[in-house]
């Protein structure tokens, strides 16, 4: 009898440290899309040529109305203002 209580009491141990189940951690709320910005649209390009320091005219759709968010590249340089 002296035996089956601290075996009693080991078996109650391991059977509540076994039970015990590590919590997950709550996911990341998923972020509400928001409706994509449709890329802009160049109509038309004035004049087609030029020399360096031409002013040229860009005409199009969607073009931010923030003008700095709008980049133009030509012969992939910025063009020089």
């Amino acid at each position: 009898m002296k035996h089956i209580k601290p075996l009693f009491i080991a078996m109650v141990v391991i059977a509540t440290v076994l039970s015990c189940k590590k919590t997950k951690e709550t996911p990341a709320p998923v972020p509400t899309p928001t409706p994509e910005t449709p890329a802009p649209v160049i109509t038309s390009i004035f004049p087609d040529n030029g020399v360096w320091s031409t002013v040229v005219t860009i005409s199009g759709s969607n073009f931010s109305t923030t003008l700095t968010n709008n980049t133009v590249l030509f012969n992939s340089r910025l063009p020089m203002c």
